[in-house]
């Protein structure tokens, strides 16, 4: 879990070409000092994009820490600002979202919660701060000294988002309060307990943070997917469906009530929860693979085919679906298929396909795959290094 944002330059393009590199080089230069002490400095956050004028970091999951130093980052603007006209004043837009940030793929970010802040950043009035609505669901009741006004925008490939303008009417001090460095001590020691996988604690620490902080629902959220892990599907179903109710992650929290649902062997209701999932979400590989799943298991291999490359078309990157094809194929006897789909993935990323292969084939009691797979991975790793040879320049052409 990450705070993630998006600090950006607003005109960046035009003013590129009405006045030259040279003449705004000094304030993007600007921008990104400002960016670098309040976001990484500060906050010990990450840059892991610069496009052009625009700066995008993961920052640790303290949100109300993030949202204080964005303001404070926008009131260095204004200052940097004053005595200045155009084209050296610097006009900004800050983003902030909250959420599950995956791992990169081949080095590059792939992620539903970048893209939304991505589109945040776009709709943000000038010289503004804006917050995810996710992000104002979980800190409006604490940060309760700041104003927030709620916009709407149609995002790129999200549809109508509802967001909110943050501002600072008392101009206090950046410094948070008790009660909001207790929030963000409850996000920290979730997020570290996730990456320990201690979901015991996980569950406590989320029953805790919900009596100081009621009815957050990222918490909620949290001690549901805790409930899933430790196999108590009820009561995962039970918190994320207040979540729904809350309106809170909808799609997300569908997965989950979804996979709940499978593991407590009721697939007919698994799969009514997943295709509401896959109508609620803008990028729903998962619930699309979910269901692949269900009817793999079922030995509907058609059905499953089928939900699998609509995952792959969502999500090309996403293993789990591979996986299904390629087992779907070796049952078939079809060998050249499975080579295709194992020549697509990076090399590094080829031992977990291949594990995901064996479960699946474990799943449904096959064996005797293992050497026909040695030469499917065999043969994908040869087709390689011949392309590598192929594109290496002879020595007359270098």
């Amino acid at each position: 879990m990450r705070t993630i944002v998006f600090v950006d330059a607003v005109d960046f393009t035009s003013e590129l070409k009405q006045h030259g590199r040279a003449a705004i080089a000094t304030k993007i230069a600007k921008l990104q000092e400002f960016a670098d002490f309040f976001f990484v400095y500060k906050l010990k956050g990450t840059f892991i994009g610069k496009l052009g004028d625009g700066f995008l970091l993961l920052c640790p999951p303290a949100p109300p820490e993030v949202i204080a130093e964005a303001l404070s980052c926008q009131s260095f603007v204004d200052a940097y600002n004053v005595g200045k006209n155009e084209p050296e004043l610097l006009n900004t837009r800050i983003a902030v979202h909250y959420g599950l940030i995956a791992p990169p793929e081949g080095g590059n970010y792939i992620d539903t919660n970048l893209n939304l802040t991505a589109r945040l950043e776009g709709a943000t009035p000038p010289n503004s701060v804006c917050i995810s609505a996710t992000l104002y669901d979980i800190v409006a009741d604490t940060l309760k000294e700041l104003s927030f006004e709620e916009l709407k925008s149609d995002f790129k490939g999200l549809g109508e988002n509802k967001y909110y303008a943050v501002r600072d009417p008392n101009g206090r001090a950046v410094a948070p309060s008790r009660r909001e460095s207790r929030l963000s001590y409850y996000f920290s020691t979730v997020s570290a307990l996730h990456e320990a996988e201690n979901w015991e604690a996980v569950k406590t620490t989320c029953e805790q943070a919900l009596i100081d902080f009621p009815g957050n629902p990222e918490f909620i959220s949290q001690l549901g997917y805790s409930l899933l892990l430790l196999d108590d599907y009820p009561g995962a179903i039970r918190a994320y469906e207040q979540c729904v109710a809350k309106n809170y992650d909808v799609a997300v929290s569908l997965l989950y009530i979804g996979r709940a649902y499978m593991r407590m062997g009721q697939g007919a209701r698994a799969l009514a929860v997943l295709t509401e999932a896959i109508e609620k979400g803008d990028q729903p590989f998962h619930a699309l693979n979910d269901i692949a799943d269900i009817y793999f298991e079922r030995n509907d291999y058609d059905n499953a085919e089928m939900w699998a490359k609509k995952s792959l078309k969502v999500n090309r990157h996403f293993l789990f679906p591979m996986a299904t094809l390629i087992v779907i194929d070796l049952l078939r006897g079809d060998k050249e298929a499975p080579l295709t789909i194992v020549r697509r993935v990076e090399p590094r990323r080829r031992p977990f396909l291949r594990e995901d292969i064996e479960a699946r084939c474990k799943l449904i009691g096959i064996r005797g795959f293992n050497t026909v797979l040695d030469a499917v991975f065999n043969a994908a790793s040869a087709k390689n290094k011949l392309a590598a040879r192929k594109r290496k320049p002879r020595d007359q052409d270098k």
